[in-house]
């Protein structure tokens, strides 16, 4: 699907309603819904196009040549699909058909692991409610749903899909970074979600996939907030990671470009507090504060590490259409490369893994996984 092979449709889209929206990303993301172009690997029946693997990738890749914003991954190629293994009710239907049309803004909140949970569900009354604290959660406070990982009464973990303006369900912002998403005022990356008895309707909770398996899910498109992911030990190897892929595939770049620049900053100063924390005894008043603290800045700079990587590795390291034969060949044939495109493939929703119709092992596909009929 190169340029001139799209679909008039995305071609309208690109070249004439883009350039006609100024920027404005709600506008754009109800267009592409409109058009069906929002989640196009979805199927037509869901408001989608049907898309391979492969064709997604030159679609998103169109996106970035015309300086388009992409659709999240983790509400088309995450959430999304979790929503639609689950038995079909007026709830899914409601909820996939908003997502599809562009006009819903879900969040991810909690933990796979259930006693580590701080949100639980207690029975009060005729009804189940939630009760605890969930924090920080990334992109909480824009969304009007919230897909939580909870206790349940027996002590392990349930998947819940919550509406963010649940009665006696509080949202707040924590201080730390911002970003501009196309609004005139920049909204805040992390909030805190607070349940104080919220009924929780049968209907809501996931029963169709384990809790592991979501968690399993999710996992790429959500940088976890523990050791092995947000220590500075582990984001330096992901820093380590980043300038050796644009030695790779960027050669050209400034070895003191202004962001990468930034990114060291920011990694300096997690270095400075993990090392405060750990002078501190478990029992001193502000560890707390300072754990959260650290937690906060630790996702932030693991989701640029993330961004910066994909687009350090750009398209040079994903297999061109005319070169599935050779895709092994190139920048492909490099180990760092090889290894790191499937987890950043599936951050940008892009991996076969992904696909939760399963219709065809495409291109990628091939390339991420081996022919059909090889493990």
């Amino acid at each position: 699907m190169a340029e001139d092979s799209l679909p008039r449709s995305a071609r309208v889209l690109l070249h004439e309603v883009w350039p006609l929206l100024g920027g404005d990303r709600t506008r754009w993301f109800a267009a592409l819904g409109e058009a069906g172009w929002f989640a196009p690997r979805w199927p037509q029946a869901l408001g989608g196009q049907g898309l391979s693997a492969a064709q997604f990738w030159r679609w998103q890749r169109a996106l970035i040549d015309a300086g388009a914003p992409l659709p999240p991954a983790l509400l088309t190629e995450g959430i999304g699909p979790l929503l639609q293994a689950e038995a079909p009710s007026p709830l899914r239907k409601e909820q996939l058909a908003d997502i599809a049309a562009g006009r819903a803004r879900w969040c991810f909140a909690g933990t796979p692991s259930a006693r580590a949970t701080p949100m639980a569900v207690r029975r009060g009354g005729p009804d189940d409610r939630l009760h605890g604290t969930l924090e920080p959660v990334v992109d909480l406070v824009r969304a009007q749903w919230i897909l939580a990982l909870v206790a349940n009464e027996a002590g392990s973990a349930v998947a819940v899909t919550l509406p963010a303006d649940r009665e006696r369900l509080v949202t707040s912002t924590l201080p730390g970074p911002v970003r501009d998403a196309g609004h005139p005022r920049p909204q805040p990356l992390f909030g805190t979600l607070r349940a104080d008895g919220a009924v929780l309707v049968p209907q809501e909770r996931l029963q169709a996939t384990t809790v592991p398996a979501i968690a399993a899910h999710l996992r790429p498109f959500t940088p976890a907030l523990d050791p092995q992911h947000a220590s500075v030990a582990a984001l330096r190897r992901e820093f380590a990671d980043l300038e050796a892929l644009r030695a790779i595939h960027s050669p050209q770049a400034a070895a003191d470009d202004r962001a990468l620049a930034e990114l060291q900053l920011d990694l300096r100063a997690l270095d400075a507090l993990e090392h405060r924390l750990a002078a501190l005894g478990p029992g001193a008043a502000e560890r707390p504060a300072l754990a959260m603290m650290h937690g906060v800045k630790a996702l932030a700079l693991a989701l640029a590490l993330t961004d910066a990587q994909v687009e350090a590795l750009g398209y040079a390291g994903l297999p061109l259409p005319d070169l599935l034969a050779t895709h092994n060949e190139g920048p492909l044939g490099d180990p760092l490369t090889a290894r790191k495109i499937p987890a950043l493939l599936a951050y940008r929703g892009l991996a076969a893994d992904h696909d939760p119709w399963e219709e065809t092992r495409d291109a990628l596909g091939n390339v991420l996984h081996g022919p059909a009929g090889t493990p």
